[in-house]
């Protein structure tokens, strides 16, 4: 056979798999529109700590050349757009939205089907998900980007919730610079981040209060803006409502308050020996 007649082949081939994935995408579908027609709710199901331990099992899977990256990033595609069938699904975002970190970072990981609607602020996208108009609000991260917390905690609606990190999939030493607050259910995955605010004077009680009550921080800073006066911090382990070392920490704080705002799961770091979700 010559070089030729074996490309041919090759190509054949590969017009095979291609055929066998799409027949596989459409039987897929054919079971989701099941699910819709059983759960008759007309609700798109969002399920974060599901899709972490399934990506995580892909990574772990892998093999070849064919880049971790964007097999989760396909896969992602594939969750989205099954996502969108079982019901609306919209993400707000604050102005400025376009082509900002946030914004990339939120099409990078719900992809093109799901709506990205910018909003006036922040305290506009959070109140887009306590009334219903969206599914999630993805907001700023990290140290002089979460004044919003303080409208958060003002709103005193417990369903709201940080369910998402992002980015999800990320390299050595990249940061969480986006979160996800929706109506979803907590869903830990034994590898996660709690997110808690801490009303305090300063650092040094906060990490009193942290220790005393077993919570090991991963990182720390002061809020700014409507977060003032709060302390936030990123906790090894999932964090949720009732978890009685808040009550610890609460009575460690005296006068000052301790709430818990919500866990996502640990991200993927890609480029570590493990391949796998950083700790």
């Amino acid at each position: 056979m010559s070089s030729n007649e074996t490309l041919e082949e090759l190509r054949r081939q590969i017009d095979a798999i291609d055929d066998r994935v799409h027949d596989l995408l459409i039987e897929r579908s054919g079971m989701i529109e099941q699910i819709v027609a059983a759960k008759r709710d007309g609700q798109a199901k969002l399920r974060p700590g599901r899709e972490a331990l399934i990506a995580r099992r892909l990574v772990g899977r892998h093999r070849g050349r064919f880049p971790q990256a964007s097999l989760i990033r396909i896969w992602r595609e594939i969750i989205n757009a099954f996502t969108c069938m079982q019901g609306p699904f919209e993400i707000a975002v604050p102005e400025p939205a376009v082509d900002t970190p946030v914004w990339e970072a939120t099409r990078d990981y719900f992809g093109g089907t799901p709506t990205r609607r910018p909003v006036p602020s922040a305290g506009a996208a959070l109140a887009a998900v306590a009334n219903g108009e969206a599914t999630l609000a993805m907001l700023p991260w990290g140290a002089g980007a979460s004044a919003w917390v303080g409208e958060l905690l003002r709103l005193g609606d417990p369903g709201l919730r940080v369910c998402y990190g992002l980015p999800f999939v990320r390299g050595i030493g990249e940061a969480t610079i986006a979160v996800a607050i929706g109506r979803v259910a907590a869903e830990p995955t034994g590898s996660d981040r709690g997110v808690v605010a801490i009303e305090a004077p300063g650092k040094q009680p906060v990490e009193a209060v942290l220790a005393a009550a077993d919570l090991d921080p991963v990182a720390l800073w002061p809020g700014e803006g409507a977060s003032a006066g709060w302390w936030l911090a990123e906790i090894a382990g999932a964090v949720e409502t009732g978890d009685p070392r808040l009550e610890r920490a609460a009575v460690e704080a005296g006068a000052g308050r301790v709430a818990a705002l919500g866990t996502y799961a640990e991200p993927i770091v890609l480029g570590r020996a493990s391949e796998g979700p950083t700790r």
